[in-house]
């Protein structure tokens, strides 16, 4: 363990440079502005990290999991 890096233990650093997600989700900038980790839509519970109109970062969820340019939606 000592001498590794965080890309070798497959854990990402948030751009607000205080979150680390795992490999298992993604950062993401929720509506507050404030960064997080979203599962990725791997986990059957979990959406997409989404960047919707470009500029809005939002966490997808179970009911509507994917993302689209417009949004999260349902496929």
């Amino acid at each position: 363990m000592m001498g590794q890096n965080l890309k070798d233990l497959d854990i990402e650093i948030c751009p607000d440079k205080l979150h680390l997600c795992p490999g298992t989700a993604e950062c993401c900038k929720k509506d507050d502005g404030k960064w997080d980790c979203c599962p990725k839509a791997a986990v059957p519970i979990a959406g997409d990290c989404c960047n919707q109109l470009g500029f809005i970062w939002t966490c997808c969820t179970s009911l509507v999991p994917k993302c689209h340019w417009w949004g999260c939606w349902w496929t």
